[in-house]
């Protein structure tokens, strides 16, 4: 679903600044980025503890937190995994 995102948009993951993701099992989203080898710097965590999961709402609460950090012209990708297999990337210029 990433690369498909990306290959829609001629992007590759390096032009990717940062990922969001919907505050699930963070063991998750790390073999999600040892699978894609990306640094896991690229990816919000911060909210993980403060929210915790919210059915979806963190994904609103980790796109305004990143706003600081992210600038004109980025490209972010929001990701959510969910009940029964569903998931979800949006891809963000901001």
């Amino acid at each position: 679903m990433i690369r498909e995102a990306l290959s829609l948009n001629n992007l590759c993951l390096n032009d990717i600044k940062l990922f969001t993701i919907h505050n699930c099992n963070i063991h998750l989203w790390k073999v999600l980025i040892a699978r894609l080898n990306i640094s896991e710097d690229k990816f919000y965590f911060d909210n993980h503890h403060k929210y915790s999961h919210c059915m979806n709402y963190e994904m609103l609460f980790n796109y305004e937190s990143i706003a600081s950090i992210t600038y004109k012209g980025n490209y972010i990708i929001s990701l959510s995994l969910g009940a029964g297999g569903f998931d979800g990337c949006t891809l963000i210029r901001k």
